[in-house]
Formats: structure tokens, sequence, C-alpha cells
């Protein structure tokens, strides 16, 4: 009963949020920009100058290398870790520590590299 009441609210929470209906071109920038206090005059911009890339061209070991650094069964797991969703859950619950499902982001057809 208790895990249909869980599922239950996971499935309603998941149906109520909003989902983003434009692109949002902010998640592409590739920079930082520092205001002033008055927010129009700028200070500085930072950040490293990158390219995204198709990820066909990264090198296999050096995708291999980033995902073994958080998940080394990124490739084969179905994207999910029931057992680390419990684990954590039982950790926040008992007041152990708070956890995370940390991973790297969904396979997708390009990422980002920094270039020189």
């Amino acid at each position: 009963m208790l895990v249909a009441g869980l599922f239950g609210m996971i499935m309603v929470a998941y149906a109520n949020t909003p989902l983003p209906v434009e692109i949002q071109n902010h998640a592409l920038e590739q920079g930082s920009i520092i205001y002033y206090r008055d927010s129009k005059s700028e200070i500085a911009r930072l950040g490293t100058k990158r390219q995204i890339v198709p990820i066909s061209r990264i090198p296999l070991h050096v995708q291999d290398a980033f995902i073994a650094a958080e998940n080394r069964t990124f490739r084969t797991d179905p994207g999910i870790s029931i057992s680390g969703i419990m684990r954590a859950a039982w950790s926040t619950v008992t007041g152990r520590q708070v956890q995370g499902g940390s991973r790297p982001p969904p396979r997708r057809s390009s990422t980002r590299t920094s270039t020189s």
C-alpha cells in the first residue's frame, strides 16, 4: 500500500510538472557576462571558448573516460537505478544523509567539448 501511494504521488508530481515549450537558447550559451550592480554595465566576460560538436567526432576512449568517472554501466543500464533510488530514499528517511541519483546526462546526438 505504501509503495502504491508513493508511486501515485510521483506520477501526480510528474503529470503536473510543466515542460518547456520553446527552445531555451540560454541552455546553449557558452560563457558568462558579469555586470555591475546596475545590471546594465558589463564588467567582464568569462568562460571557455566552446563549440558544440557531434558525439561521433569525440573518440570513443574519451567518451568512455568521461563516463567511467560517473557510471561504468552507462551504456548498458536502462537509465535509472531502482536500487540507487531506494538507497537514497532510505538514507533520507532515516536521516543518515540526503542523496541524489547523479549520473551523466542522457545520450544525445551531440555534446559539448572545450577547444583551445
